[in-house]
């Protein structure tokens, strides 16, 4: 081991920091502010143009992208420093997402060619990939025991929801509907399945369980949900603005607010929604804080966002499955300044952590792609 790596010394920081790509391009894992007595380590050595980090669900791993002479590949790292493994590397491929198995142990690579690809790839066994789905759009999530996989995708020029058991490929594929709707990202909580029917006329949430199939909402347009850290609720939005409160175990919807907005994520606990909202006229975005109980709305911040974070937050339904930007009170983003104050503002890519309690914000650090520790469940 080398001598400056100590684990011990960096408990803590694994446990309370976060991970990005710096202005070098290289991977970081921070714990706090830099300007203020922060402390930092490079994971990547020598890397070209890292980005899009993820934690494992143990939070013992980090995948990320990367540039190699022979074209991208995707690797993962300890959080420690310790061992680094390169997973799989493409000359014809680009990979564009990668989500985690529930076990920490495999992980689904979404690669951009002539068409979306699904392929699965196992930690230990670098290198040996299998392809699980292709078509366009493409969109997936992991059962919670790990060992199946929903997939919402096109097949024979028709969108199909099925399942796909991926420990043993022979097998059969179960066919949910011939008809999902707009709803990117299909929801599995428990031994609940949560998805959209489309009609000519409408829109249909759907929950399955047991064999089960019960209508949850109808509605028209785009359908995003997203679970809170309990479990217990859902933030449902239809059609981009009427943002709606699910209960998961009786699956019943009640409207909460109608405003417009692109994204939107819980805090810690279930009493907080933070969302981002398009500010056409000063060209930037904002951040508000929904208050459930009260339904109190507040703005809490106007923010430039990196490309990165526009990319992340215009596909925040796929992103939102492999971790969510809230610690505690904090909400982790990366931008410029869009206060246009020059002792704070600064042009460069940063890292922000802002306090959606009393709105307080801290620059952290200089770079892009942050990814925080998934939640203890």
């Amino acid at each position: 081991m080398p001598s400056w790596i100590d684990p011990n010394a960096w408990d803590a920081t694994v446990r309370s920091g976060f991970v990005y790509v710096g202005l070098d391009d290289q991977l970081y894992i921070q714990e706090g502010a830099l300007q203020r007595g922060g402390k930092r380590r490079m994971l990547s050595y020598d890397k070209k143009d890292c980005s899009w980090p993820g934690w494992s669900p143990d939070n013992e791993w980090i995948v990320f992208f990367h540039i190699t002479p022979d074209g991208p590949a995707v690797s993962v790292t300890q959080v420690h420093g310790i061992e680094e493994r390169q997973v799989a590397s493409f000359d014809d491929k680009i990979p564009i997402f990668s989500l985690w198995s529930p076990d920490s142990k495999h992980m689904v690579l979404l690669l951009q060619g002539d068409t979306l690809e699904a392929w699965l790839y196992h930690i230990d066994r670098p290198g040996e990939g299998r392809l699980l789905e292709r078509g366009a759009p493409l969109f997936f999530c992991w059962s919670d025991d790990g060992e199946s996989i929903l997939f919402h995708s096109v097949q024979d020029a028709q969108t199909a929801l099925l399942i796909r058991h991926f420990i043993d490929p022979r097998i059969p594929s179960i066919p949910l509907s011939r008809r999902p709707g707009f709803f990117c990202t299909p929801l599995w909580s428990n031994q609940t399945i949560y998805y959209v029917e489309s009609t000519a006329d409408d829109s249909c949430l759907f929950a399955i369980e047991d064999d089960q199939k019960t209508l949850v909402h109808r509605s028209r347009g785009l359908f995003s949900m997203v679970l809170s850290p309990s479990r217990k609720l859902g933030a449902v939005l239809q059609g981009g603005k009427t943002l709606s409160l699910l209960n998961v175990e009786e699956k019943q919807l009640s409207d909460l607010c109608d405003v417009s907005m692109q994204s939107f994520f819980w805090g810690d606990d279930d009493q907080s929604l933070i969302f981002s909202q398009l500010d056409k006229p000063n060209g930037c975005m904002n951040w508000f804080r929904l208050d459930i109980a009260s339904q109190e709305l507040t703005k809490l911040e106007s923010f430039w966002p990196t490309r990165a974070q526009v990319f992340s937050l215009h596909f925040f339904e796929q992103f939102i499955m492999r971790g969510v930007p809230t610690q505690g009170d904090l909400l982790y983003f990366s931008g410029y300044d869009a206060s246009r104050n020059e002792k704070d503002y600064t042009p460069k890519p940063s890292i922000f952590s802002l306090n959606f309690k009393n709105g307080q914000r801290q620059l952290l650090a200089h770079g892009q792609f942050c990814a925080l520790p998934n939640r203890c469940k």
